[in-house]
């Protein structure tokens, strides 16, 4: 069994990561509305890194979204 300070301490991770996504899809996208395209790169990095972190902590059953693993692979 999970002790519940380490699912605390995984939701609590699992929240900013939730949040960091957000504020990071938002920013790609008033990039993109800007057609700011020298930072798109960086952005669309920034959005990966945390949508990648949160893939791997979010059961596959629940994850709505093929995987990085699938898309590339699994063709």
């Amino acid at each position: 069994s999970c002790p519940m300070g380490e699912i605390s301490l995984l939701l609590t991770n699992v929240c900013e990561l939730v949040d960091n996504a957000s504020k990071a899809a938002k920013k790609l996208d008033k990039t993109l509305y800007n057609e700011n395209t020298a930072e798109i790169p960086s952005c669309m990095d920034e959005l990966r890194m945390y949508v990648d972190q949160l893939e791997a902590v979010v059961p596959e059953a629940l994850w709505p979204l093929a995987s990085y693993a699938e898309m590339m692979f699994l063709v």
